[in-house]
């Protein structure tokens, strides 16, 4: 009796679960959104650091201690990463947010693709082609370019939105 109430909850919790995967519709961010996200983000830490430095302000006279001077670097750096959000294009949203996040998952390419402006599109497919015609030039040589993930955290100027 146990093992057949076992098996009803096991098939009624399965074709829930088919159920709700089937009515699940992929919700993806348009890119004017995702972008000004990102920009909201950078800009709340710079506001953070800058706060977090007056209250630790010295006067003139002083030296600055390893913790202030380090403040100092974490303010630039974010100042630093605060405009490069506002440089992001349709490309590296594509890069950054859409394939990672939306592997192999039509539906949201189709919907990012659908919220895009034809500028922002055709930038995308430059940069496509770009790959492209890179990757033929290198294919004769025995080291392609490493890809953006390969690239070691220390060369990265800012961190990745």
């Amino acid at each position: 009796m146990r093992t057949l109430f076992a098996l009803f909850i096991f098939i009624l919790s399965f074709g829930l679960a088919q159920q709700s995967s089937a009515n699940f519709k992929t919700k993806i961010l348009p890119f004017k959104v995702w972008k000004q996200k990102k920009i909201d983000e950078a800009k709340a830490i710079v506001s953070e650091l800058r706060h977090d430095r007056k209250k630790t302000q010295v006067k003139p006279s002083e030296d600055l201690t390893d913790e202030q001077q380090e403040q100092a670097q974490k303010l630039s750096q974010a100042e630093l990463n605060l405009g490069l959000v506002k440089e992001l294009s349709a490309n590296d949203y594509f890069l950054l947010y859409v394939a990672p996040q939306f592997k192999g998952n039509s539906e949201a390419l189709t919907q990012a693709a659908k919220t895009l402006s034809p500028r922002d599109m055709a930038d995308i497919l430059s940069a496509y082609q770009k790959r492209i015609q890179t990757s033929d030039s290198y294919s004769e040589s025995e080291t392609p370019p490493a890809p953006v993930e390969d690239i070691p955290q220390a060369e990265k100027t800012a961190k990745a939105p």
